[in-house]
């Protein structure tokens, strides 16, 4: 009888509490409120082409890298370009091209 009365003190205590889940609708952060985008795609885009544009040659010397469970592995490279439309990418792995 003692061990009854013990449980049932145990549980009005714990339902009294309530549970986190039940009270989410209160409890839960406000969702921010979002500013009309007023970004226009078409002008980014234009502008970043004209800028292109102005690019007369480029070098770079890149590393590229791939992890997987199976294998990893690295590739050292130089890239190469020129306007309009020259473009060279070389990639070596221990002295060997891969690319």
């Amino acid at each position: 009888m003692k061990a009854a009365r013990h449980l049932l003190l145990a549980m009005a205590a714990l339902g009294l509490g309530g549970c986190v889940a039940l009270n989410r609708g209160s409890l839960a952060p406000k969702p921010r409120v979002v500013a009309e985008r007023t970004f226009d795609v078409d002008a980014f885009v234009a502008d970043h082409n004209k800028n292109a544009e102005l690019i007369e040659s480029l070098e770079a010397a890149p590393t590229v890298g791939v992890k997987s469970k199976m294998m990893r592995g690295q590739a050292d490279g130089r890239l190469g370009l020129i306007q309009p439309r020259m473009f060279k990418l070389e990639l070596k792995t221990m002295g060997q091209p891969v690319f």
